[in-house]
């Protein structure tokens, strides 16, 4: 185990929540420390190619499950002490098969996988054994059937063993919603997410000869502490709640004299892949800020969120878009109620954050050190 300790002296913005710049504004200081562990995977590989995206981390925060594409497995990493606990296998084909892709999957409150892509959504246990077949097709056959909606997450709650709540997105309008399962009664209710039509507006279609051949958007981070599920994305200063103890869907937005309220670029609705614009489309719009996703301290009750704006060199690849060379870091940090009490840059990381999750009171970003998996680990005193 190999440990770098790095401390940092940073001051952080204090602000009041809501949507609203604060008249007046103090600042706290406050330490901030770095240091760096690696994972001994004994004579394994961990898959590392997709840093860590397909990864979840247990409830008692002692286990990261890492997806491995290419061998159809889990990989259990045990992050007390820094070593691979096992590989899970999992079968393609037969009863017990996932097939070649997933979408993602989650830690059920009983500690076994749900797992989904089209056509499939499932219950196994930590054998890769299948426990149950959920059957949200044939519930809501007339809103997701086939190829018609895409399962971006499901998520079970403690308690309530019968209740799947999706999130889902239509590829032909770009329509995000809600699907609340009751498996028991093999019934559904559609939940409507209006307030993410306005992020159309930083969606760009890239088209071919008057065919589109892909869009560039708003990255959508959802995820769920409790009873809440929360919706933050990387253009609109502000979150999506969806209360489901009262069934109930609001919003929280601020404006910091740090990190604004918005993106203000907009791009143009179309562009041809061949004008050579889209490089300075992507560039406009990745130079100002984008805000990342909530991750939940249990232990202080608090929210992090760590933003990002990047740098460019003026030198383009192969594709035509400019080279990244740096990025400029921001801690946010929110109370369990969602209001903004600190806002800060952080110096010391100078690249867009990784796959990142909190453990021990501690931000934990993935770091690949010589092809061996690593952690750097943000310590806020």
């Amino acid at each position: 185990m190999k440990y770098l300790i790095l401390p940092i002296l940073c001051y952080l913005l204090i602000s009041c929540g809501g949507n609203q710049k604060p008249e007046n504004e103090t600042f706290s200081k406050i330490t901030i420390s770095l240091d760096t562990v690696i994972v001994d995977s004994g004579e394994e590989f961990l898959y590392l190619q997709d840093r860590l995206y397909l990864s979840v981390l247990s409830k008692d925060q002692q286990f990261l499950y890492n997806y491995n594409e290419s061998g159809n497995s889990l990989e259990k990493i045990d992050l007390d002490n820094l070593i691979l606990n096992k590989k899970i296998k999992f079968e393609k084909e037969g009863p017990n098969g996932i097939g070649d892709y997933i979408s993602n999957f989650s830690l059920t409150s009983e500690g076994n996988f749900m797992i989904w892509f089209y056509g499939l959504n499932s219950v196994f246990d930590q054998e890769a054994n299948l426990v149950k077949k959920l059957d949200l097709e044939e519930i809501a056959s007339e809103v997701i059937r086939d190829y018609d909606a895409y399962p971006n997450m499901l998520y079970d709650f403690e308690g309530q063993k019968d209740r799947v709540v999706g999130f889902f997105i239509t590829w032909k309008d770009y329509t995000y919603f809600l699907l609340d399962f009751d498996l028991e009664n093999k019934s559904y209710k559609r939940i409507e997410l209006p307030e993410f039509k306005k992020l159309l507006d930083y969606r760009v279609e890239i088209t071919n000869d008057g065919r589109s051949v892909g869009s560039y958007g708003v990255g959508i981070y959802p995820s769920k502490n409790d009873n809440k599920i929360i919706f933050a994305n990387n253009a609109v200063n502000e979150i999506s709640i969806y209360d489901i103890k009262t069934d109930s869907l609001y919003i929280k937005s601020w404006d910091s004299s740090l990190l604004g309220s918005k993106k203000n670029y907009l791009p143009p609705k179309q562009v041809e892949s061949e004008s050579g614009q889209l490089g300075d489309i992507l560039r406009k719009s990745k130079e100002e800020i984008s805000y990342g996703g909530l991750i939940w301290d249990k232990g202080r009750r608090q929210y992090f969120r760590l933003s990002h704006k990047e740098n460019f060199s003026n030198e383009k690849d192969e594709r035509g878009n400019y080279k990244g060379i740096s990025a400029e870091v921001y801690l946010s940090v929110f109370d369990e109620d969602f209001e903004l009490i600190n806002e800060t840059i952080l110096p010391e990381l100078n690249k867009i954050p990784p796959k990142h999750f909190v453990k021990d009171g501690k931000i934990w970003l993935y770091e690949n050190i010589d092809d061996e998996l690593g952690f750097v680990r943000l310590t806020i005193n």
